[in-house]
């Protein structure tokens, strides 16, 4: 995915806002599922990717195209300007995707475009592959706020971006036509993804989901929660496939359950398994206290490693994050969480 652009700013590790980009192996996964292969003729097979980037999944496109041209005797160009569809907004990545594709042998790659996907206007395909940008609901400009409000029923509550290109892309698959994204998997349980879910359980076929929080699927360690959906543009089914993935070399020989299809917007029992209550304790009993976490509305400001230094010590409180706690063991940041209320915090 890639929206690497100044309209949504940086991450603190220094890559664009939603500017992660996927492994080969996941890649050829994906294609592998849409049957987009080579040993099938492919000349009329319409296939997008919504957010290309610098071209993963693009480039194994096109030499997938390139080895079926040349078992079923056709045009590879011809088929690749007519049926390959690719948009991203950085234009510096953009022209990085079009050199990768010449080397191959393509003469154009005009149909590889600098657009906004939500914003462009896009024929139908038989197939949607990608990875979508992951852009917080902050990190996006009230403009674009505006507009995907306006333009996309399933922009709900705190929404990140990929939401919107969930839906836009499809709404854009023809009959039958499949549609695979590698994604966090937040949209499958929180509240923001609730007019998403019921969307696709009321529209689409959910044929696959693999849930891969614990894999390493991207090119570098990001805090994304990632799961593999199939969805086809079919009449709903009652049930789909459901599968837990640890490691990307086990993609193509992962077991998968059978799952009963949530119907509307609740697929909370699709994920959990049913437990029995009796003999475990409520969280009051066992003396936690839960509240929404760090929300100062001004991060930069409120938490910094800079406050031992500058604010007097009973206004400071050691914070840690998820960050903190990658590959299972505590790595402070030494950051702190400047607290401006009095003890029992009822004034400041």
């Amino acid at each position: 995915m890639s929206s690497n652009n100044p309209l949504y700013g940086k991450r603190s590790s220094g890559g664009g806002h939603g500017d992660v980009f996927t492994l080969p192996a996941v890649v050829c996964f994906m294609l592998d599922k849409v049957n987009y292969t080579a040993n099938r003729n492919l000349q009329d097979v319409s296939i997008l990717e919504p957010s290309c980037g610098e071209g993963k999944f693009v480039f194994e496109i096109a030499e997938r195209l390139l080895l079926s041209a040349a078992y079923f005797h056709f045009d590879a160009e011809d088929a690749f300007l007519r049926n390959v569809r690719a948009y991203d907004i950085d234009a510096t990545k953009i022209e990085l995707c079009r050199k990768r594709i010449s080397q191959l042998g393509y003469n154009s790659t005009e149909n590889i475009q600098v657009a906004d996907f939500l914003k462009a206007d896009v024929a139908k395909t038989d197939i949607v592959v990608g990875n979508p940008p992951y852009v917080r609901y902050e990190n996006i400009p009230v403009e674009m706020l505006d507009y995907c409000k306006a333009s996309f029923a399933t922009f709900h509550y705190r929404a990140d971006l990929y939401v919107p290109f969930f839906e836009k892309s499809l709404s854009l698959l023809k009959d039958g036509g499949v549609h695979c994204f590698i994604c966090s998997n937040r949209w499958l349980k929180n509240e923001y993804g609730k007019k998403l879910r019921q969307y696709i359980s009321y529209s689409y076929r959910l044929q696959l989901l693999i849930n891969m929080e614990q894999a390493d699927v991207f090119q570098e360690n990001v805090l994304v929660y990632p799961a593999i959906s199939l969805i086809s543009a079919e009449t709903p089914q009652r049930d789909f496939e459901y599968a837990e993935c640890n490691e990307v070399t086990r993609l193509n020989d992962l077991p998968t359950m059978h799952k009963a299809m949530p119907v509307g917007a609740d697929w909370t029992e699709a994920f959990m398994e049913t437990l029995s209550t009796s003999s475990l304790l409520s969280i009051e009993q066992q003396g936690f206290k839960i509240g929404i976490g760090v929300a100062t509305g001004a991060d930069t400001i409120f938490i910094s490693d800079k406050l031992p230094d500058k604010v007097e010590a009973e206004l400071i409180i050691p914070a840690i994050n998820a960050r903190d706690l990658r590959g299972n063991k505590l790595q402070w940041e030494r950051k702190y969480l400047l607290n401006p209320y009095t003890t029992g915090g009822a004034s400041l």
